[in-house]
């Protein structure tokens, strides 16, 4: 068993020379013997013991990635990710009960889950913070202060103690006082604050930011103090008291300097790490509360001490984000019941802290492809959920990091609805689930608000104002997007159902996913499901800068089509389709962008509440006026799509009248005389142009 343990690359143990030979039979990594380099990266060197010449230790290192959640031995508890966890290296060794005192283990359990939790050991085991993740990535379930008595079994997958051999994950052997992996689960055990080293220590980051009592449960943090020196310090909060379990001071040179444990601090109490002395006159840490009623506590340095704490001060830019009101109140799940984040479980919260700190450490999601589907629309739970907290942490990241000009604090509430509300990218149904819905955001699947983003900074779309953002990707969608065709009618079909032309054409059988839209399979264009598809593409990308889009409607006739609402700057697009609309589509002579755009008075006016026409109904004369809208335009800049309708006339000898193309173009929505001027302005426009409808025809 000796052999086996020094094989678990979380620990590092002394081996007898005999587990050499094993070692080179495996071929998980590199053998690392006496003196000889350290193989881990960056500051996971310094959390080992140095070697001895006359000792062997044998170092495994599978991969890189397995040790990048050891990096910083400060890592805050809530930020060891599932990724993290996933692609740990784990062995079934029992590990003894020295060995687990106020100790981090990793889990993969029998049933193939993943877990965190802290422990401590005596003869009971206290566990506590358990985290259980399912193989894709979501929590499935939380808990604290779970007791597994000796001789007990522990089920991790349900937290619970079990006297059950068949559901257990370990065994808790009094015979031994070893925790013994059961059913194929195993365990990865990660440094405690005995294994971290002052050079460690010596070479973190430092700042002078307190840290709140929240961050406090149970965490290693490291302090340079007002005399210069440099301490591990294993803290915890209890109620309105911060107690030092231990901590140890080392001179500039290394050498231990000072060593204490159990020191407790009340409110507003300081303590001096250079002599462990509490009150002193040059006290480095100060148990700081901030209200009179003493409700919220900062663990805060004094005297121009420093604190190291990497893995919060890192995600401490989102805390403001996290104590708006407005924000907490916008950020809504549904399902069953629906509730904002004040009602969150604590299982979501730590999901949603998870996800914004791999964002802001600029590791990947544990998202891969767009949900798979049952009945072809509906994805599961933790699907659903994933996908939603990516889209909040993206806000998040986007805001924090100031990657946009402009801000979520401030923002009004049908702002933030639009970003966090899951109403606003979701349409439950009981009894089977979340879908991506025409009705909600448009036909798109919005999977991935980091491709969104990816294809945005690429295309250099992110500009300093809103609208100027929105105006780059309305410019992209009229040089790029298709218009599908019914999928009855499609001539690469006929297909039988809508399902299977967009299997066909984005090979997937829901609504079209965001990525295939942005970057088309081999041999297929930039497809839309038309005006909704096209609206839904817009509210896709612009949420991932934190530009809201609402999914609204215009009655054209009898018929509701798709309008992009960007509320927040009083702009719309009347129809989805209106920007490659023949008269607008790119070609000679361009219609300025901004002009394809209404405002919410133009909407009103012309579209929602019109005065009715002469024996037209509203509708009609929405229709109407829409028509009347996009074609001022391309008569107005003459641009290609007119210009060749007129070639045509000429090429066949007609002026204007019944039966020339422009005429039969126009007449349903301007009279003879308005024709006839534009047919005018058409022979001036082609005359302009060097080769005339040569020219033209070939734009």
């Amino acid at each position: 068993m000796e052999s086996e343990a020094c094989l678990q690359p979380c620990l590092w143990r002394k081996c007898s020379p005999n587990t050499t030979n094993l070692l080179k039979r495996t071929n998980w990594g590199s053998l690392v013997l006496n003196n000889l380099s350290w193989l881990y990266p960056g500051s996971l060197n310094s959390v080992f013991p140095p070697l001895h010449s006359q000792s062997q230790y044998l170092i495994l290192a599978p991969s890189p990635q397995t040790f990048n959640l050891m990096l910083a031995s400060t890592i805050a508890f809530s930020l060891i990710t599932f990724n993290d966890i996933k692609t740990a290296a784990f062995f079934a060794t029992p590990i003894a009960r020295a060995k687990l005192h106020n100790r981090i283990i990793l889990v993969k359990t029998s049933k193939g889950n993943f877990a965190k939790f802290y422990v401590q050991s005596g003869d009971d085991l206290t566990i506590s913070d358990v985290v259980v993740y399912n193989p894709a990535g979501c929590i499935i379930k939380t808990s604290t202060n779970l007791v597994i008595h000796a001789g007990f079994r522990c089920d991790v997958d349900n937290a619970v103690e079990t006297g059950n051999n068949a559901n257990a994950d370990f065994w808790w052997n009094s015979g031994t006082w070893m925790m013994e992996p059961n059913n194929s689960a195993t365990f990865c055990r990660l440094p405690d604050i005995d294994d971290i080293t002052f050079s460690e220590i010596k070479n973190a980051p430092y700042s002078t930011h307190r840290i709140p009592r929240e961050w406090m449960s149970r965490q290693i943090i490291f302090c340079q103090t007002s005399q210069g020196r440099f301490a591990k310090l294993w803290v915890e909060w209890k109620t309105t008291e911060l107690i030092i379990r231990q901590f140890n001071t080392f001179n500039a040179d290394g050498t231990l300097h000072l060593s204490k444990a159990n020191i407790t601090l009340h409110v507003t109490q300081t303590l001096d790490l250079d002599n462990g002395v509490i009150a002193g006159a040059n006290s480095d840490i100060w148990w700081e509360a901030e209200t009179a009623a003493v409700s919220t506590h900062y663990l805060t340095p004094t005297s121009a001490a420093k604190f190291s704490f990497e893995s919060f001060y890192q995600y401490e830019k989102y805390l403001p984000l996290l104590k708006s009101g407005a924000i907490r109140g916008a950020m809504m799940i549904t399902g069953a019941s629906d509730r904002n984040y004040n009602s969150w479980t604590e299982a979501e919260k730590l999901q949603l802290r998870e996800f914004v700190f791999l964002l802001e450490t600029n590791k990947a999601l544990p998202i891969i492809a767009a949900p798979a589907l049952t009945a072809d629309t509906f994805m599961n739970n933790c699907d659903a959920v994933k996908i939603y907290m990516a889209h909040v942490a993206q806000s998040f990241w986007v805001d924090a990091n100031n990657k946009v000009s402009w801000h979520l604090t401030g923002s009004s509430a049908t702002h933030l609805l639009h970003l966090f509300d899951m109403h606003k990218l979701y349409n439950f149904t009981p009894g089977s689930g979340y879908s991506f819905d025409f009705n909600v955001m448009g036909g798109v699947t919005d999977w991935s608000p980091g491709i969104c983003y990816k294809f945005l900074v690429d295309n250099a779309m992110i500009k300093a104002d809103v609208f100027d953002s929105i105006k780059a990707v309305a410019e992209w969608v009229r040089i790029n997007l298709f218009h599908i065709s019914g999928f009855a009618k499609d001539l690469d079909g006929p297909f039988a159902t809508q399902q299977d032309q967009w299997q066909f054409i984005f090979g997937y059988r829901g609504l079209p996913p965001i990525d295939k839209m942005i970057t088309p399979l081999p041999g297929k264009k930039h497809v839309t499901h038309g005006c909704w598809g096209t609206d839904g593409f817009f509210a896709a990308v612009l949420r991932s800068i934190n530009i809201p889009v609402k999914h609204g409607r215009s009655l054209f006739g009898v018929d509701s089509h798709s309008r992009a609402e960007f509320f927040t700057i009083g702009k719309n697009l009347a129809h989805g389709d209106d920007l490659y609309n023949g008269f607008v589509r790119i070609g000679i002579n361009n219609v300025p962008i901004h002009r394809v755009f209404m405002s919410n008075s133009e909407i009103t006016d012309l579209i929602d509440a019109p005065p009715p026409l002469p024996g037209k109904t509203v509708g009609e004369t929405a229709a109407h006026n829409h028509i009347r809208f996009v074609t001022d335009l391309g008569i107005e800049f003459k641009t290609s799509y007119l210009l060749k309708l007129r070639c045509e006339d000429k090429s066949s000898g007609i002026n204007t009248g019944a039966g020339s193309k422009v005429w039969e173009s126009l007449h349903s929505d301007y009279t003879d005389a308005e024709i006839a001027s534009v047919v005018a302005g058409c022979d001036t426009a082609i005359a302009a142009i060097g080769g005339g409808c040569t020219t033209v025809f070939a734009s």
